[in-house]
């Protein structure tokens, strides 16, 4: 009377730091899909950290001088302990008997609707044991402090960075992490999320950035040899929904590109938020001028591939900047609020957004640009 859940091999290559293949995966993957709310799975929500976390702990690090060192669990979400009672297909490959037979779960598998929870309550009652507590302000963030140093923990999935002035005390909890779960001691901290991390210690200073998958993504377009633009966009364009020619989402690629442009201008791309934010509003219906637009970008990003957040342990300043326009979304006529939090000399947090409504006057527009900035 159960229901066999169907699995799946998944292959991928990961790459290192420099873009160069580090080794080959093959990974058993259960078509979670299929499973059946209130039977085969139940609570499925599992947080992880915030970028502006991990922004804000970098620029801790670089100015009290903090070790920062990562741990990569291997195979992360089969640690996890099932509630539920889950039966899946046999693999591929490897069927015994006549083909009736299933295998019952004891452990979570990727694929799974709950693995991710899973893994976060099996992590978090580890970190927990050890006198760790999360963070209210970012569930994703573990602190452990005694009389002789604090620990900071962050974790994002199966990605682990440690943080202490200690080095005793970052090998300590490493150990007892990797004693519980078979993982990589990767060292300090190089890459993580695909964000290169470099570290000065002789000018106190940590660099993060995204130049690899930024030069990969200009080659992907054809553009690596294009000429820079000094803004990625120029503060004379106005976006409109109804100019230019209507364009084939499946031979240009517009929302893929948009796609990888948001992804840079959340993590190390703030100069570029804003215009990625206008062009992101056309996704469903994209134009010849859009794509002009976005190329635009691209041409930008050309000539600044290198550029990245860099945090300075002699600059302890913190400083919040905020503006917004008034109208300026030709479309809807929606003021457009700007912010930007920098922290050690780098930013931690920033955002470009329309406001909520239209607002009818400059006196409006200011008001709920700072409530927006407050909250």
């Amino acid at each position: 009377g159960e229901q066999a859940i169907p699995v799946k091999w998944v292959f991928k290559v990961k790459y290192g730091a420099n873009g160069e293949i580090e080794r080959f995966k093959a990974r058993l993957v259960a078509k979670g899909f299929k499973q059946r709310e209130g039977i085969d799975y139940d609570e499925v929500f599992a947080p992880v950290s915030k970028y502006s976390t991990l922004r804000a702990l970098l620029a801790l690090c670089a100015a009290q001088d903090l070790e920062l060192h990562q741990l990569d669990i291997k195979t992360a979400f089969l640690n996890g302990e099932l509630e539920e009672m889950v039966y899946i297909e046999q693999p591929p490959g490897y069927i015994e008997g006549n083909g009736t037979l299933a295998c019952r779960l004891n452990r979570a598998l990727y694929g799974l609707r709950q693995a991710p929870r899973a893994w976060h309550l099996k992590l978090k009652e580890e970190l927990e044991f050890i006198g760790f507590m999360a963070s209210s302000a970012d569930p994703g963030l573990y602190t452990y402090t005694s009389k002789e140093h604090t620990v900071f923990v962050m974790v994002y999935v199966d990605d682990i960075l440690i943080a202490s002035r200690s080095l005793d005390a970052v090998n300590i909890v490493k150990s007892s992490l990797l004693t519980t779960f078979n993982g990589r001691d990767m060292g300090e901290a190089s890459l993580f999320l695909g964000m290169t991390i470099v570290r000065d210690r002789s000018a106190n200073t940590i660099k993060l950035s995204q130049a690899h998958m930024t030069k990969d993504i200009i080659t992907k377009y054809g553009l690596h040899d294009a000429k820079a633009r000094s803004v990625p966009l120029s503060p004379s364009t106005r976006l409109a929904a109804d100019e230019g020619e209507p364009l084939d989402t499946k031979e240009y690629g517009y929302s893929t590109l948009i796609g990888s442009l948001l992804y840079l201008s959340v993590c190390t791309r703030p100069d570029i938020a804003q215009a990625v934010g206008a062009l992101s509003k056309y996704m469903a219906h994209p134009t010849s001028v859009h794509w002009q637009a976005a190329k635009g970008v691209l041409r930008y990003l050309a000539g600044t591939a290198d550029y990245g957040i860099t945090f300075k342990g002699t600059d302890t300043s913190a400083l919040g900047y905020g503006d917004a326009d008034y109208a300026g979304d030709v479309d809807t006529r929606r003021s457009t609020t700007g912010y930007v939090f920098i922290m050690n000399g780098g930013a931690i947090s920033w955002q470009s957004k329309r406001q909520a409504t239209v607002a009818v006057s400059t006196t409006e527009q200011a008001h709920r640009c700072d409530l927006q900035l407050c909250t």
